[in-house]
């Protein structure tokens, strides 16, 4: 009802299935008869004295099966009856706040009732822990509404996902793990196939120099990179090995920042050996780049290789060409794991 409760006399058929799904998206999108699932709502809000449905056939739509109407009127008591609703409703003490809300939509004022009865059922007492999903699911018979709600002004404003004993989850990233290995070393991988070549050279070797390879799945991993702390408690750095572009020199600078945004202690390090290799081979296949001239500023991501491959990428990079990180294959990737104990 608050969706149309701005408008004047006559709502047309066009701006009632429109606040219809969105009040009720659940009705509007699912399978079945949504004309059925609207007359249900809107006979209901009739009886109810809050909406006048039209009188005669003329008013009403045929071509669907139950005939809707063409226009339905709102008056103004109905808008007035239900901002007061809301604001004498018998709040629990952690709810009081809803009362004092200027105005609310009517999904909202559903939501807030079943936020009250949580802490009416909660009874005093400690709540315990759960993820937001399944919280959600608990309050409201839908794992994912909570999480929606967040984004409400009036949810920022008043609650927290503390106050209701629960907390988001992040999503996990793919690894590979080497329990041989006599450290902690780990590293992620930008790509599929390099990622591929990695595990089994680390496996291969009698000792493998990495613990934990990580999967990147090209920038996906900066979602996911925070799972470490549940992942293994004991890393603290991480290399990188990813592409020669512009995005993928990105990427490890943008976990850096996310671990500083959350006052993390992980940092993410270049995995020199295996760039410094990359740009070797990058540099056989272009002869005619090299004794390159000064090509302007260098690329601020670019100052972790040697002087002279800082430049030739970065010539690269300004011609719009890049070094994927595939150019070392199974066996470079071999032959640079003998010089990772040097």
């Amino acid at each position: 009802m608050s969706k149309l409760n701005n408008q004047r006399v006559k709502i047309s058929l066009d701006k009632i299935l429109k606040a219809f799904a969105e009040a009720f998206p659940q009705d509007y999108y699912s399978e079945g008869n949504q004309m059925e699932k609207l007359m249900k709502v809107l006979n209901n809000l009739a009886r109810a004295n809050r909406i006048q449905l039209p009188v005669g056939e003329t008013h009403w739509d045929d071509s669907s099966v139950p005939s809707v109407p063409k226009w339905i009127k709102i008056s103004r008591m109905s808008s007035q009856k239900e901002r007061a609703l809301w604001k004498k409703y018998p709040w629990h003490p952690q709810m009081i706040w809803a009362s004092e809300l200027k105005n609310i939509q009517e999904s909202s004022f559903e939501s807030l009732k079943q936020l009250n009865q949580f802490f009416v059922n909660l009874g005093g007492g400690s709540v315990g822990l759960m993820t937001i999903k399944e919280r959600s699911l608990q309050i409201f018979g839908d794992e994912k509404k909570l999480d929606s709600l967040t984004t409400r002004s009036w949810f920022q404003d008043h609650v927290s996902l503390e106050d209701l004993g629960c907390y988001r989850t992040i999503e996990p990233f793919a690894s590979k793990t080497f329990p041989k290995a006599k450290a902690t070393r780990t590293i992620i991988i930008e790509n599929r196939d390099t990622f591929d070549s990695f595990c089994k050279v680390n496996e291969r070797i009698n000792s493998p120099f990495y613990k934990y390879i990580i999967y990147g799945c090209g920038d996906k991993i900066e979602g996911r990179i925070r799972w470490v702390n549940e992942f293994d408690p004991e890393i603290r750095v991480i290399e990188y090995f990813g592409d020669l572009d512009h995005n993928g020199l990105a990427i490890p600078h943008r976990i850096n920042q996310i671990f500083k945004d959350n006052n993390d202690p992980h940092r993410i390090k270049m995995a020199k050996v295996f760039y410094y290799r990359l740009v070797e081979l990058a540099r056989e296949q272009r002869p005619l780049f090299d004794n390159l001239p000064s090509s302007g500023k260098i690329h601020n991501y670019l100052f972790f290789l040697l002087p002279e491959d800082q430049k030739f990428v970065n010539f690269l990079l300004q011609q719009g060409q890049r070094i994927a990180q595939e150019l070392l294959n199974y066996e470079e990737v071999y032959k640079s794991f003998q010089n990772l104990n040097k």
